[in-house]
């Protein structure tokens, strides 16, 4: 991805009503009984927020039961140049993306 200069930070994000468990590089998403892992390709720095949204956050949004937002962050200074990359493997194997 190319930076404008006003990029602050880069937020990728997931919908999910899954069970999450947040390793190092790797997000397990649980859920009737099967396993879907995000494995974070990055070389720089990020954050990993879990926000539960059921009660929803505004009176008029539909109550998902369980539903929760995955959110990957990463802050702009942390990449050299005016260009970035980072990748979100999602995968059913454990070890891809390692």
């Amino acid at each position: 991805m190319v930076f404008s200069p006003q990029t602050n930070t880069l937020t990728w994000q997931m919908m999910t009503q899954a069970e999450v468990k947040v390793k190092k590089n790797q997000i397990v998403l649980i859920q009737d009984g099967q396993e879907l892992y995000l494995h974070i390709v990055s070389e720089e720095p990020f954050e990993v927020n879990v926000i539960k949204l059921s009660p929803p956050p505004l009176p008029y949004d539909k109550d998902i039961t369980a539903l929760q937002r995955i959110e990957i962050t990463w802050k702009r200074k942390s990449f050299e140049g005016d260009a970035g990359h980072i990748m979100v493997d999602l995968s059913t194997n454990a070890t891809q993306g390692k």
